[in-house]
């Protein structure tokens, strides 16, 4: 494998002598451009300001996930700035999918900028890597037709008023995901979900669930 090597300011010809200027951000747009994500394993080569231009180039050139997937590997980056500039690029799910490597974000927030950019989905399917998330998120989840994943998860949400839930998703018309989940509500009123399930037409869901009440 072709090795990477540290762009440097070239040799003077006439002197001998190697040039003083100090590395300029063209020379890192070409290094990222020629080398795309290979420049991560030669990271340690670079100053942290160095290594903070790179990983903006590697987003600006849709290797975003690179950054994420890899981000303990750069040194002095801002994570939540970097996450911000992922969520810039339309990149924001590689934020929730790799959500542990980063420090100091509020993941309320970065849940509620996911699901404003129509990409709830992530939240749902990483929802085990959030912490501290609460019923405004279950609310905009349900609201984003991604309710079966809070039910699923429950457990993953702090101050949930489970009965809330569970009328919330009959109401939105995902009663099934309550069905599928049923033991994981804590002090639901089992012939009461029943029968708001059939008024509210959801009534198979209960018939084809019986052992479940």
């Amino acid at each position: 494998m072709e090795k990477i090597p540290h762009i440097q300011p070239q040799t003077s010809v006439e002197t001998g002598e190697q040039p003083t200027e100090h590395l300029n951000t063209e020379n890192l747009s070409d290094a990222v451009k020629q080398y795309g994500t290979s420049i991560i394993e030669r990271l340690s080569e670079y100053t942290n300001e160095e290594q903070c231009e790179i990983a903006n180039k590697l987003i600006e050139v849709d290797k975003g996930k690179s950054v994420a997937k890899y981000l303990d590997k750069f040194e002095g980056l801002n994570h939540p700035e970097i996450a911000n500039k992922l969520f810039e690029a339309g990149n924001g799910e590689y934020v929730a999918s790799y959500l542990e490597r980063f420090q100091g974000l509020n993941h309320s927030e970065i849940a509620n900028k996911l699901i404003e950019a129509g990409k709830g989905q992530s939240v749902a399917a990483y929802l085990g890597k959030f912490q501290g998330l609460d019923s405004e998120i279950a609310n905009k989840l349900i609201e984003a037709g991604q309710g079966q994943f809070v039910a699923a998860c429950l457990n993953n949400f702090e101050g949930l008023n489970h009965s809330e839930i569970a009328n919330k998703l009959i109401e939105a018309g995902q009663g099934q995901s309550v069905v599928d989940n049923l033991d994981k509500f804590e002090g639901l009123n089992h012939p009461e979900i029943a029968n708001t399930l059939i008024e509210a037409g959801q009534g198979n869901s209960v018939a084809n669930n019986l052992e479940r009440f």
